[in-house]
Protein backbone atom coordinates (compact mmCIF):
# COMPACT_ATOMS: atom_id res chain seq x y z
CA UNK A 1 0.00 0.00 0.00
CA UNK A 2 0.99 3.43 -0.65
CA UNK A 3 2.40 5.18 2.13
CA UNK A 4 0.53 7.96 3.72
CA UNK A 5 -2.69 5.86 3.91
CA UNK A 6 -4.32 3.64 6.39
CA UNK A 7 -6.88 0.65 6.29
CA UNK A 8 -8.85 0.43 9.95
CA UNK A 9 -11.38 -1.57 10.89
CA UNK A 10 -14.36 0.02 12.93
CA UNK A 11 -16.47 -1.99 14.99
CA UNK A 12 -19.48 -1.17 15.31
CA UNK A 13 -18.72 1.37 12.51
CA UNK A 14 -19.25 5.21 14.02
CA UNK A 15 -22.45 7.14 12.11
CA UNK A 16 -19.96 9.32 10.90
CA UNK A 17 -18.21 6.69 8.84
CA UNK A 18 -21.66 5.45 7.24
CA UNK A 19 -22.32 8.62 6.86
CA UNK A 20 -19.27 9.39 4.75
CA UNK A 21 -19.63 5.78 3.23
CA UNK A 22 -22.85 6.84 2.19
CA UNK A 23 -22.51 10.05 0.80
CA UNK A 24 -19.78 8.65 -1.48
CA UNK A 25 -21.34 5.69 -3.18
CA UNK A 26 -24.29 7.95 -3.77
CA UNK A 27 -22.34 10.56 -5.41
CA UNK A 28 -21.08 8.11 -7.36
CA UNK A 29 -24.46 6.52 -8.18
CA UNK A 30 -25.78 9.59 -9.00
CA UNK A 31 -23.20 10.09 -12.04
CA UNK A 32 -25.45 7.13 -13.77
CA UNK A 33 -28.80 7.23 -12.55
CA UNK A 34 -29.39 10.82 -12.01
CA UNK A 35 -29.52 12.38 -8.63
CA UNK A 36 -32.46 10.49 -6.62
CA UNK A 37 -33.31 10.89 -2.83
CA UNK A 38 -34.05 7.87 -0.61
CA UNK A 39 -36.76 7.84 1.37
CA UNK A 40 -37.42 5.77 4.39
CA UNK A 41 -40.48 5.31 6.90
CA UNK A 42 -42.15 2.78 8.92
CA UNK A 43 -45.16 1.50 9.16
CA UNK A 44 -46.09 0.00 12.80
CA UNK A 45 -48.64 -1.63 14.55
CA UNK A 46 -49.61 -0.67 17.98
CA UNK A 47 -51.72 -1.84 20.96
CA UNK A 48 -54.00 0.71 22.84
CA UNK A 49 -51.47 1.51 25.53
CA UNK A 50 -48.72 2.25 22.74
CA UNK A 51 -46.94 -1.13 23.30
CA UNK A 52 -45.12 -1.81 19.80
CA UNK A 53 -46.13 -5.20 18.60
CA UNK A 54 -44.64 -4.98 14.88
CA UNK A 55 -43.87 -2.78 12.00
CA UNK A 56 -41.89 -2.67 8.48
CA UNK A 57 -39.16 -0.78 7.70
CA UNK A 58 -38.76 0.95 4.28
CA UNK A 59 -36.47 2.43 1.98
CA UNK A 60 -37.59 3.94 -1.46
CA UNK A 61 -35.40 4.86 -4.55
CA UNK A 62 -35.38 4.54 -7.94
CA UNK A 63 -39.83 3.85 -8.02
CA UNK A 64 -38.49 0.52 -5.90
CA UNK A 65 -39.40 0.18 -2.40
CA UNK A 66 -37.18 -1.96 -0.94
CA UNK A 67 -38.54 -3.78 2.64
CA UNK A 68 -35.76 -4.16 4.69
CA UNK A 69 -37.41 -5.89 7.97
CA UNK A 70 -40.39 -6.99 9.23
CA UNK A 71 -41.18 -8.45 12.33
CA UNK A 72 -44.90 -9.20 13.94
CA UNK A 73 -45.23 -10.69 17.68
CA UNK A 74 -45.43 -13.69 17.43
CA UNK A 75 -48.59 -13.75 19.50
CA UNK A 76 -50.38 -11.68 16.50
CA UNK A 77 -49.16 -13.86 13.56
CA UNK A 78 -51.88 -15.42 11.27
CA UNK A 79 -54.42 -12.79 12.63
CA UNK A 80 -54.21 -10.84 9.03
CA UNK A 81 -52.26 -8.04 10.47
CA UNK A 82 -49.02 -9.09 9.07
CA UNK A 83 -51.05 -8.85 5.58
CA UNK A 84 -52.38 -5.63 7.23
CA UNK A 85 -49.10 -3.97 7.20
CA UNK A 86 -47.52 -5.60 4.32
CA UNK A 87 -50.37 -3.99 2.01
CA UNK A 88 -50.14 -0.27 4.00
CA UNK A 89 -46.39 -0.31 3.37
CA UNK A 90 -47.03 -1.40 -0.31
CA UNK A 91 -49.60 1.14 -0.67
CA UNK A 92 -47.34 4.01 0.69
CA UNK A 93 -44.95 3.02 -1.57
CA UNK A 94 -47.30 3.48 -4.57
CA UNK A 95 -48.15 6.96 -3.49
CA UNK A 96 -44.68 8.29 -3.07
CA UNK A 97 -44.00 6.73 -6.72
CA UNK A 98 -43.15 3.00 -6.15
CA UNK A 99 -43.76 1.14 -9.37
CA UNK A 100 -42.19 -2.60 -7.80
CA UNK A 101 -40.81 -3.86 -4.25
CA UNK A 102 -38.66 -6.20 -3.43
CA UNK A 103 -36.91 -8.00 -0.23
CA UNK A 104 -34.99 -10.53 1.59
CA UNK A 105 -36.04 -13.66 4.09
CA UNK A 106 -34.77 -16.19 5.37
CA UNK A 107 -35.90 -20.16 4.40
CA UNK A 108 -36.44 -20.16 8.28
CA UNK A 109 -38.44 -17.03 8.19
CA UNK A 110 -41.75 -16.38 5.74
CA UNK A 111 -41.11 -17.14 2.27
CA UNK A 112 -44.40 -18.75 1.92
CA UNK A 113 -46.41 -15.32 3.50
CA UNK A 114 -44.55 -13.26 0.89
CA UNK A 115 -45.68 -15.60 -1.76
CA UNK A 116 -48.98 -15.64 -0.63
CA UNK A 117 -48.93 -11.52 -1.11
CA UNK A 118 -47.74 -12.23 -4.44
CA UNK A 119 -43.91 -11.89 -4.67
CA UNK A 120 -41.56 -14.08 -6.53
CA UNK A 121 -38.05 -15.47 -5.89
CA UNK A 122 -35.40 -14.45 -8.16
CA UNK A 123 -32.61 -15.41 -6.54
CA UNK A 124 -31.05 -17.74 -3.46
CA UNK A 125 -28.26 -17.69 -1.53
CA UNK A 126 -27.07 -21.11 0.45
CA UNK A 127 -24.92 -19.82 3.27
CA UNK A 128 -21.95 -22.32 3.74
CA UNK A 129 -22.00 -24.56 6.57
CA UNK A 130 -25.89 -23.90 7.21
CA UNK A 131 -28.86 -25.39 6.15
CA UNK A 132 -30.73 -22.68 5.91
CA UNK A 133 -30.85 -19.73 2.61
CA UNK A 134 -31.31 -16.40 1.51
CA UNK A 135 -34.63 -16.02 -0.48
CA UNK A 136 -34.27 -12.85 -2.67
CA UNK A 137 -37.97 -11.75 -3.59
CA UNK A 138 -39.89 -9.01 -5.85
CA UNK A 139 -42.88 -8.19 -6.38
CA UNK A 140 -44.81 -5.29 -9.16
CA UNK A 141 -47.17 -2.77 -7.95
Amino acid sequence: MKRGFLTAIEAPPEKATLDDLGAGLKSYNDRFTGSSEAAEFVVTLRDADGKFLGGIYCDLYWQALFVKWVWLDESLRKTGLGTKLMRDAEAEGQRRGAKMTHLDTFSFQARGFYEKLGYRVFGTLDYPGTDFQRHYMTKTL
